[in-house]
């Protein structure tokens, strides 16, 4: 029996041609698929620590500029001076006026603060635990805590005021605001956690994609991706392990 021709060509060769053409195309929109794919992936998990940076930075500003307020605006008698590579320290006998009166300085300042930044220049110390560990006052950490989770920063601006202006602050206590707000920011620490989860994340949605396309035959592009994993994993530990190194200082005037 003779193969069926078309031309000088047997047509069973003409149909084996067909097929691996469109298999190549079916593989390279495979291809492109994944690259697209991998590049979403790397966006969604890249952009956020980009952010977390830059805000951690943008804290660090806000904080300096406050401590410079403070020590720069408060009145301070000779009971108390200032040495900006040490701060606030005594020259002589505790004066708890001159400190209350720092403190409603303190409070005036909280004005200059914006919005958006309150929250984060406060709270991210956990303001209502140091207020229940400072004063003993289980019943307005509460009540703190509470307006942290409200999400009002009129309200949060008023509760802070109105702890700062009921309660007798002593020079310790006014210490401990000034050291909380002179603590080093560091920008990783604080979210080291969650980078470690999405870079697991990550590899994982990776190696989907790379096994999708190991089946479809790539070895080229296998090996990309293996690269691109090997490099996200390495910054992930990286940032997880150099985070603590990577921290800026502040409450240094002058």
């Amino acid at each position: 029996m003779s193969i069926p021709q078309i031309g000088n060509m047997p047509l069973n060769n003409i149909t084996q041609a067909i097929t691996n053409q469109t298999s190549m195309e079916f593989t390279e929109s495979g291809i492109n698929f994944s690259i697209i794919i991998i590049s979403l992936i790397f966006l969604f998990f890249m952009l956020p620590f980009g952010y977390q940076i830059y805000k951690s930075y943008s804290i660090v500003q806000v904080r300096n500029r406050i401590l410079s307020q403070l020590l720069e605006q408060v009145p301070l008698t000779s009971e108390i001076s200032v040495d900006t590579s040490k701060g606030f320290h005594f020259d002589g006998p505790e004066n708890q006026t001159n400190v209350a009166h720092n403190i409603t300085e303190f409070s005036y300042l909280l004005n200059t603060i914006e919005d958006r930044n309150l929250r984060d220049f406060l709270l991210r110390k956990d303001f209502s635990r140091w207020i229940c560990e400072q004063l003993k006052n289980d019943e307005l950490a509460e009540k703190v805590k509470k307006t942290e989770n409200s999400g009002s920063m009129d309200e949060l601006r008023i509760e802070i005021k109105r702890w700062i202006n009921s309660h007798e602050i002593s020079f310790s206590m006014t210490t401990s605001i000034i050291d909380l707000m002179k603590q080093p920011v560091e920008g990783i620490t604080g979210f080291n956690r969650g980078m470690i989860s999405f870079g697991i994340l990550f590899v994982l949605s990776i190696a989907v994609v790379l096994i999708f396309v190991a089946n479809n035959g790539d070895p080229q592009l296998a090996n990309t991706i293996m690269s691109m994993m090997g490099t996200t994993l390495a910054a992930v530990v990286g940032f997880y392990f150099g985070g603590k190194s990577i921290t800026v200082e502040e409450g240094k005037i002058g």
